[in-house]
């Protein structure tokens, strides 16, 4: 629920920044990042619930391999429209830029209470 809430303030976000009706695959975009980050998270709860301690190796192995898939997708969209793909591609990473730090925020909040802190 709190992604579709940070999906429609970021969305609208970016519309008052930029003209949204001027970009191409804004929904796109931003349907993908919703999507992936929701399964990633998703992913990282199940691992984390079972190895608490790999917390860093867990989240910067997600980040890399999300980075490298959303590589993939932002080729495609260059390569779909070259008239509008800077903006397209500076639109993606300051979404995804908002949804990673949301899940960060979330999953360290989730590992802090479910891990005490050792003395």
């Amino acid at each position: 629920m709190l992604l579709i809430i940070v999906y429609m303030g970021v969305y609208y976000l970016i519309n008052l920044i930029y003209p949204l009706s001027t970009l191409t695959y804004v929904v796109l975009i931003l349907l993908v990042l919703l999507l992936v980050t929701f399964l990633a998270y998703i992913l990282q709860l199940v691992i984390l619930d079972k190895f608490p301690d790999y917390f860093v190796h867990v989240i910067i192995s997600a980040i890399v391999i999300r980075l490298i898939v959303f590589g993939i997708f932002n080729f495609i969209l260059i390569y779909l429209d070259r008239e509008l793909a800077v903006d397209n591609v500076i639109i993606f990473f300051a979404a995804y830029l908002g949804f990673t730090l949301l899940e960060l925020v979330v999953l360290f909040r989730k590992i802090i209470l479910v891990k005490p802190p050792q003395n």
